[in-house]
């Protein structure tokens, strides 16, 4: 018995948009791993937080901590949520 061929199709192009998070993401892991390599491990999560927080600063990322976003659902608010870092690249996209 004879099996057919599968034939992949190149995979879309990724958009712009995609490639900064991509980025973003890089980024990221980049500077945890900087934290890491030098804090090691054993402290506190806040510890690791401030160290991230400089250490996202040091890569032009704005970073906001214990941010305030509400909830919604269906339309109304369900609660709020603090997250413990909130932070985008520095990407200007103004027209």
């Amino acid at each position: 018995m004879r099996r057919a061929a599968f034939r992949t199709k190149a995979p879309p192009p990724i958009p712009f948009q995609c490639m900064e998070y991509e980025q973003l993401t890089h980024q990221t892991i980049g500077c945890a791993y900087k934290v890491f390599n030098q804090l090691g491990f054993g402290f506190l999560e806040t510890v690791y937080k401030k160290a991230m927080i400089i250490e996202l600063a040091k890569s032009d990322l704005k970073v906001e901590a214990e941010k305030p976003l509400k909830v919604y659902y269906d339309g109304q608010v369900v609660g709020d949520f603090y997250v413990d870092l909130f932070y985008r690249g520095n990407c200007d996209r103004r027209a």
